[in-house]
């Protein structure tokens, strides 16, 4: 059940990722919670859903994804899960996600659209925590 409630709210994600990018926060959310395997096919979907629906480089989302989903699980068994390095580990997840669709696909980098993101972090990660694990953070 909780599978399909990541798939309903990342496809009510979709039409506002365009405000602040809710689908990484969302996938950094999965990555942090879920099992290796099934992360890494989240990762897939995700990108897949998001190359269909913001069609610019056809692959290049999926392929993104993978590789930082793959990088943060390696992270992840390394470190501890505090408030500050959530923030700073989604800070640099965030950025490199980023600087590589501006190298690729060379679209302006809006830094509205970064703090926009960046502010949204901790709110919608506390409020995805409670939802779908009835905790506040887990540690």
């Amino acid at each position: 059940m909780k599978y399909a409630l990541y798939l309903i709210i990342l496809y009510l994600l979709l039409p506002l990722n365009t405000i602040a990018d809710f689908i990484v926060i969302m996938l950094f959310v999965v990555a942090m919670n879920e099992t290796a395997p099934f992360a890494l096919l989240y990762a897939f979907i995700t990108g897949l859903l998001v190359d269909l629906y913001y069609p610019s480089l056809l692959g290049l989302n999926m392929l993104l994804f993978i590789v930082l989903v793959q990088a943060l699980l390696i992270i992840v068994n390394y470190m501890t899960k505090t408030p500050i390095m959530l923030i700073a580990l989604f800070t640099v997840f965030f950025l490199v996600k980023t600087t590589i669709h501006h190298i690729v696909i060379a679209f302006d980098i809006s830094i509205l659209f970064i703090i926009l993101t960046l502010a949204f972090f901790f709110p919608v990660f506390g409020l995805m925590n409670r939802v779908l694990y009835r905790v506040w953070m887990k540690t």
